[in-house]
């Protein structure tokens, strides 16, 4: 089992590469879209601003709310415990940065090169294309400086494919290469970390109704939370939260904490 997440600015045909390497591959090929979907299909409803974030912009707002992120890492986390994925899109290397057998690779491509792929695709003026771009490259850096890693960190990822002079087929082949001599750790251990996290997402999702920050970490099913509430609230706040954690499947214990609110109720 393993998962390589492809990292790209606007227009620099991150998509279509992450599709070739999936097909070369035999991997699965999902996207930013395909997860908020799945997000969707298990609300039932539209996913509000996380959704309208990626379809206006082709990412996400570090404006979106805590419990957006948690619904989409939940979603995402369920998703990459599939067998054998190519992701590309929202965050993919930060979500993963502490999974084995994952190749984080970024695609790096010339703004002459972006602004004439954005020219083809949508049939604006270079000067506006560039425009967009230079907004686009601003909100990706400001998400992922939120998340805690900006993408052009090369700490960030394993491998960067320039494709100055280079076309898709060839950058695609480039990284195909590096999955198959990839020296692979246990599935099972990779299964379980992925597990944890997607746990510790459901958790935040639920405890977020009642609590306006929650911070959750699991490790092997034992879950230690904090959740915000007034200090004179510790002692309610952390039953209600143990309540909430009770019907929550997978968790083998909890231990919750309680971080100080700046707000005061009386």
């Amino acid at each position: 089992m393993s998962i390589i997440t492809v990292s790209r600015d606007s227009y620099s045909h991150g998509a279509e590469i992450a599709k070739k390497v999936a097909q070369e591959l035999g991997y699965e090929c999902i996207g930013s879209d395909s997860v908020v979907q799945s997000v969707q299909d298990k609300l039932n409803e539209p996913f509000g601003l996380l959704k309208s974030s990626i379809e206006v912009n082709k990412t996400i707002s570090a404006v979106a709310s805590r419990k957006d992120m948690a619904y989409y890492r939940s979603a995402f986390y369920d998703t990459m415990l599939s067998d054998n994925v190519v992701y590309h899109g929202l965050a993919g290397h930060l979500f993963l940065s502490e999974i084995p057998n994952v190749i984080k690779v970024r695609l790096v491509a010339d703004m002459e090169d972006r602004v004439s792929e954005m020219v083809r695709r949508i049939k604006i003026s270079p000067e506006e294309a560039q425009r967009r771009i230079r907004i686009e490259d601003a909100k990706r850096h400001e998400l992922d400086s939120s998340l805690g890693t900006a993408t052009d960190e090369n700490s960030s990822f394993d491998m960067s494919v320039n494709l100055h002079n280079m076309d898709v087929d060839r950058a695609a082949q480039i990284i195909v290469d590096a999955a198959r001599i990839l020296k692979t750790e246990s599935a099972e251990s990779m299964q379980s970390v992925l597990s944890d996290l997607a746990l510790a997402s459901h958790i935040e999702i639920a405890l977020l109704d009642k609590f306006s920050d929650v911070r959750a970490n699991v490790r092997d099913g034992r879950a230690y939370i904090q959740v915000e509430a007034s200090i004179v609230q510790e002692e309610a706040a952390a039953r209600m939260a143990m309540r909430i954690l009770a019907d929550i499947e997978g968790i083998q214990e909890a231990h919750v904490g309680v971080m100080a609110s700046s707000f005061v109720p009386f």
